[in-house]
């Protein structure tokens, strides 16, 4: 890819996280987030259809992180990492996962699960008791869940704690879900 276009896009996924960090998603315009990457809107729309799809993209990677909860074991200190560089922008996360960007997260999060267990040979017919999206997306709104709770703790328990319990709970909703 041109070095010009991964800069405007790594602009891009900067600003808007930033952003994040500041005020709700909700109040977050394509204007505030090309004024912040300093780039034109132009340019935002070359790379992204509207703020979601950024919003997306900005986040792949903690949410390729939350997918691998269900795939091969994932190395605990690797979540417990993440979930401590969340608690240090709680309130960022929280708003997060309270406002509008929630429903935008748990989609594109169960999409990244669908990948997993898809690639677990879970999407095959007769592998589920429920349908596999139905399935993903129960599987991300846990995962959600359970992290939003965890920031709303008045004194949350450690990420270590957190970490462990994530991890059963996602591989306890894919066990219950499979047929014998």
């Amino acid at each position: 890819m041109d070095q010009r276009i991964e800069r405007s896009r790594a602009a891009l996924r900067t600003a808007v996280v930033q952003l994040l960090l500041q005020q709700p998603y909700d109040v977050i315009t394509v204007d505030d987030i090309t004024r912040h990457a300093g780039v034109a809107r132009s340019t935002f729309y070359v790379h992204f259809e509207d703020k979601d799809e950024l919003l997306r993209a900005g986040l792949a990677g903690p949410l390729d992180l939350l997918s691998q909860l269900v795939a091969d074991p994932l190395p605990e200190n690797v979540i417990v990492a993440a979930l401590e560089q969340m608690l240090h922008v709680r309130e960022a996360g929280v708003g997060i996962l309270q406002g509008s960007a929630r429903e935008v997260i748990a989609k594109a999060l169960a999409g990244h699960l669908e990948t997993r267990l898809g690639a677990r040979g879970l999407h095959r017919p007769g592998r589920l008791r429920l349908p596999f999206p139905v399935l993903s997306h129960m599987l991300a709104d846990a995962l959600l869940a359970g992290i939003l709770e965890w920031l709303l703790a008045e004194r949350p328990m450690p990420a270590s704690d957190l970490a462990r319990v994530l991890m059963q709970r996602a591989r306890a909703i894919v066990d219950a879900s499979r047929t014998a």
